[in-house]
């Protein structure tokens, strides 16, 4: 499992956490496996997530 950790603090940081700002940076879509794991969570249930995130998530909210 991937664990990228702040510059600034050393704080675990997921690829949940930095999705957005590399797809803005990147122009792709990023796909970490806890934003999968989430995906599908959240497609099973039948909800999309209230904040906003990279493109996967977002795109249970069309």
């Amino acid at each position: 499992m991937s664990n990228y950790r702040r510059p600034s603090d050393g704080i675990a940081q997921r690829p949940i956490h930095i999705a957005a700002a590399l797809e803005e940076r990147q122009g792709k879509p990023v796909i970490g496996h806890d934003i999968a794991l989430y995906w599908r969570i959240f497609k099973t249930l039948g909800i999309a997530p209230e904040t906003e995130q990279g493109s996967l998530l977002s795109s249970l909210k069309d």
